[in-house]
């Protein structure tokens, strides 16, 4: 599992507003996993397809505290082009096992932290759990909360400020751990509702490209019906010690 997103990258607003993200699966921060402590990440992610581009998101993420049994990350992302590109984000939990053998990992934090009022200052809560099954790959549940009411609406104004994610995420093990398959949603008629599925390729445990395809719940107000194509990489760079390849 990696930051994205981690990208676990939410939806941007075409040529204008774009969404920060937490650590995250696919497309969604539809996860419990938390970046490890004092390593940070660099994320290079691209949305397109033949008639457009989204901003490209550059991002870094880093984790805040030592303990194993409570963690927390957090970071900020560039997007590029846009008049109002800088958004921050955080997030804290516990890994699975903390609470009691079996228990699922829990986070709770907030995404799309912008810094222009009712223009990219989404400020979104969000709270997961999530359960990794052997043979059978990690699942995860969430819930979140936009607090920018302006913001989290449907194209045709209905108030669209809640609602659920789903994600999952599996590598092809035993024929090999390089290679993973992930797949969330992020319900909702708003600018950030929508899915995407997607392959990791692992070039080491701290390197990986992630390629595939997001849609959008509401197309009049992401005028992309069928959908983006996104490339994304992901690099941990680890100051302290060397990391096993």
């Amino acid at each position: 599992m990696k930051k994205f997103y981690a990208m676990f990258l939410l939806v941007l607003l075409y040529g204008a507003v774009a969404v920060a993200t937490p650590s995250t699966n696919f497309y969604t921060p539809c996860t419990t996993y938390i970046q490890p402590y004092g390593v940070p990440h660099i994320t290079y992610d691209s949305y397109f397809n033949r008639t457009a581009d989204f901003p490209t998101d550059t991002g870094l993420s880093i984790g805040l505290l030592p303990w194993k049994k409570f963690q927390a990350e957090a970071g900020f992302d560039l997007f590029l082009p846009s008049p109002d590109p800088w958004q921050v984000n955080f997030k804290a939990g516990v890994p699975e096992d903390a609470l009691f053998k079996s228990s699922p990992g829990i986070t709770a934090g907030i995404f799309g932290v912008g810094f222009h009022n009712d223009v990219n200052n989404y400020d979104v809560l969000h709270l997961n759990l999530g359960k990794t099954v052997p043979k059978l790959g990690t699942f995860a549940v969430g819930g979140y909360q936009g607090l920018t009411r302006k913001l989290m609406l449907s194209s045709d104004g209905g108030d669209q400020d809640y609602g659920y994610m789903l994600s999952y995420y599996r590598t092809l093990e035993p024929w090999t751990d390089r290679i993973g398959f992930s797949a969330d949603y992020m319900s909702g008629e708003n600018i950030l509702g929508g899915g995407g599925v997607g392959l990791y390729w692992w070039f080491t445990k701290q390197i990986d490209v992630i390629t595939g395809w997001v849609w959008f719940n509401d197309t009049k107000l992401n005028p992309f019906p069928n959908g983006l194509f996104t490339i994304q990489l992901d690099v941990d760079v680890n100051f302290k010690r060397k990391l096993p390849e």
